[in-house]
């Protein structure tokens, strides 16, 4: 496992939504070649039902079982919270010392300003991101 290439997604929440349904499935799609970490937020911010909150859960387990390392973040949010985001960068700074990615890839548009940042302070090679939708 030491010699794959690692990689981290960073998303903000993890709910029934597209841009969340999008990295999990590549994160389960790409667990054969790469090493994955997938850090997300807390979901409190999404009104979902309880079947949608147990279908979530289903899919970081089902992600777990394949080895998908799951971080979460509580401090990484959707909407704009100084303090938090404040938070958020420096533990998304931490994670980038301690896992030393090869690839980093935020998804929307909070883990897109934060995890590049960090990434970017932490001299990760390769940069990707994915707006999946324009918020701000």
């Amino acid at each position: 496992m030491k010699d794959r290439i690692k990689i981290v997604h960073v998303i903000t929440r993890l709910d029934r939504g597209g841009s969340a349904q999008n990295t999990l499935l590549t994160c389960l799609g790409l667990t054969e070649r790469y090493e994955l970490v997938l850090v997300h937020g807390l979901s409190f911010e999404s009104r979902m039902t309880d079947w949608e909150k147990q279908s979530v859960q289903r899919g970081i387990e089902k992600a777990k079982e394949r080895g998908v390392r799951v971080v979460p973040i509580p401090s990484l949010v959707r909407r704009i919270d100084p303090l938090r985001d404040l938070r958020a960068f420096f533990s998304l700074w931490m994670l980038m010392v301690q896992e030393r990615p090869v690839i980093v890839h935020t998804h929307t548009s909070k883990p897109g300003i934060l995890g590049r940042w960090a990434a970017r302070m932490t001299s990760v090679p390769i940069i990707v991101h994915t707006p999946h939708g324009h918020v701000f």
